[in-house]
């Protein structure tokens, strides 16, 4: 089944929304800095910033096997999120001092960003459905207290991002600390609930075909 496909969106580059917040800022240090785009800030300590890198799949009808073929022959995009963390990095201006064998610092000349990853999700979707793969902190973003409510948070950015009317999501995340169930109730704040349609998922939102 062929299905018809947009044009990717053309979105803010991250670095260039980072750049805004940081004006004094000599260079923004990141991995693929012309593929990172925009797509959510947290402020808070520290503050967030979740880049999305977005690209045309083929679709495949068994795609994922214990979902409707509705389901698959709709995602025709998949995104790759990641969350970053901003660390200002110094900019030193040091003298030489030959008689001492040393180095001294005399002043300073900007400074650097350094976005550290903290975490990641991965979604496959369409205009309809979206399968929500993965969405966690690695465990340097588990560090702070409040974790959990900012992932949410994130979560949600997810979502709103993608913009589909119906969600899909495993029922079990291995790198969750707290083990099923709590990452169950988690899933249950999200508004997710066990799929009457495909057993074994979790769903959110409702189309013609149920969720």
């Amino acid at each position: 089944m062929s299905v018809e496909k947009e044009p990717l969106p053309n979105k803010e580059k991250l670095v260039a929304a980072i750049a805004a917040d940081y004006p004094t800022a000599s260079e923004i240090l990141i991995q693929f800095p012309e593929e990172w785009v925009f797509t959510a800030y947290l402020p808070g300590d520290p503050p967030l910033y979740v880049g999305g890198w977005c690209q045309e799949e083929p679709v495949r009808s068994d795609h994922f096997y214990d979902l409707p073929r509705q389901v698959n022959e709709n995602l025709n995009r998949y995104t790759f999120y990641k969350f970053f963390q901003p660390q200002l990095i110094p900019s030193l201006l040091i003298a030489w001092k030959e008689a001492e064998s040393r180095g001294q610092v005399i002043g300073f000349q900007g400074a650097k960003i350094q976005m550290w990853p903290v975490g990641q999700a991965q979604v496959w979707h369409g205009d309809t459905y979206a399968v929500l793969w993965e969405c966690y902190f690695f465990s340097t973003g588990r560090e702070r207290s409040g974790w959990e409510s900012r992932l949410e948070e994130i979560w949600r950015k997810v979502e709103e991002d993608v913009g589909a009317k119906v969600f899909y999501t495993h029922s079990q995340e291995p790198a969750w600390p707290e083990g099923r169930t709590s990452y169950q109730s988690f899933l249950s704040r999200l508004g997710y609930a066990p799929s009457e349609a495909s057993p074994g998922w979790w769903s959110k939102g409702k189309s013609h075909m149920g969720a």
